[in-house]
């Protein structure tokens, strides 16, 4: 260890250091960020090499995390926190070099782009930061800004302060339009700096209010930073939840809406009635079974017919004569049709005659 420091906490402390240090350098933010990662990896990954970002790891060989895994707890939730007495060794912080660190990064970085931008479902989201964009620059081209500040500035003229007071109201439409702080400032900056220091505004004041209304921007809506942290937010929640339901219990069995009935039936210890298609989903409950069903089928008017198991799903429109089949276990999002690739016709003809048996069935 370094100054009787973990690993870790060395590797957070230079992270911290580079990025203040970077956001301080006066670059624009998003410049400073990405340039303070860089740095910091690379300083990181030197001190690896050189053995000296140690961190205690728990030993997965030793007896009692053996007697742990016995007594059914996950391995993802035994930690040095919850078990300080647990045998522990020193290893790196990058276990296997910072080179296979590096290559799992930069990895995720290209398939995280190329699921939510170039083939995700957040590319509609994505479009709305150019219209933002393109808002803002036509506000500015227009002259609107120019003569929403004049218009403002009569208004609040006869108030102490009525001009920082119209620039601030300004400020506050500009961002909600942009979405940008450092479209709004300096758009602000060419139109009421000059003005306020006309008016024997102090060059101190004129900029901290100009300053301040640009960063109105990210708490504005519509802001662009709302929008990027809102299809974020979106899949860190459906990630947080499909965790916590495997952590609980929860199943991913084939389940119809009108189960419920012949489940709450047996809870309650009422007789089912005859005619009901539903089945009780108590014996996953109990944990006697992982479905009741092997595959689940759905409609849409005449226009839709749809068969679905725990892989695969095919999609049917009768009318204009299209298949679809998808593979919900690598494309959960029913992105890419694989019914047209020759290697799965057999998949097809599998699924299509599983979609005619419950029609039959049905019917």
């Amino acid at each position: 260890m370094l100054f009787g420091l973990d690993g870790v906490e060395i590797g957070l402390l230079i992270v911290f250091l580079f990025l203040f240090g970077g956001i301080l350098s006066g670059f624009p933010v998003a410049f400073a960020i990405g340039g303070s990662a860089i740095i910091s990896f690379g300083v990181l990954a030197g001190l690896d090499s050189a053995g000296l970002l140690i961190h205690p790891a728990i030993d997965t060989g030793s007896a009692e995390y053996a007697a742990l895994i016995a007594e059914g707890f996950r391995p993802e939730n035994i930690s040095v926190f919850r078990y300080p007495d647990l045998p522990r060794f020193g290893e790196p912080v990058f276990p296997r070099g910072w080179e296979l660190a590096l290559d799992r990064n930069v990895s995720f970085i290209v398939n995280r782009m190329n699921e939510r931008v170039l083939a995700g479902q957040s590319i509609e989201t994505l479009l709305a930061v150019l219209m933002f964009v393109l808002m803002g620059i036509t506000l500015e081209r227009s002259k609107i800004a120019n003569d929403l500040l004049l218009t403002m500035a009569r208004v609040f003229g006869p108030l102490p302060g009525g001009l920082a007071v119209s620039i601030v109201v300004v400020g506050a439409f500009l961002a909600a339009s942009t979405g940008i702080v450092g479209a709004t400032v300096v758009t602000m900056g060419l139109l009421a700096l000059p003005t306020m220091l006309r008016n024997n505004y102090s060059p101190e004041l004129a900029t901290g209010v100009i300053a301040a209304s640009g960063t109105l921007g990210q708490i504005i809506p519509p802001s662009i930073v709302i929008v990027l942290l809102g299809t974020l937010a979106g899949d860190l929640y459906s990630t947080a939840q499909e965790q916590r339901a495997s952590s609980v219990g929860c199943s991913d069995a084939l389940t119809y809406l009108f189960d419920l009935y012949p489940t709450l039936c047996e809870v309650t210890g009422a007789r089912v009635p005859e005619g009901v298609e539903g089945k009780s989903l108590m014996p996953i409950v109990r944990g006697e079974t992982r479905g009741v069903r092997d595959s689940l089928f759905t409609l849409y008017r005449d226009n839709q017919r749809a068969v679905r198991d725990e892989r695969w799903k095919l999609i049917r429109f009768p009318k204009i004569d299209v298949t679809l089949l998808f593979d919900l276990r690598n494309d959960p999002h029913e992105i890419i049709n694989l019914a047209e690739l020759p290697e799965y016709a057999e998949r097809v003809v599998r699924m299509t005659a599983l979609l005619h048996e419950w029609q039959e069935r049905t019917d």
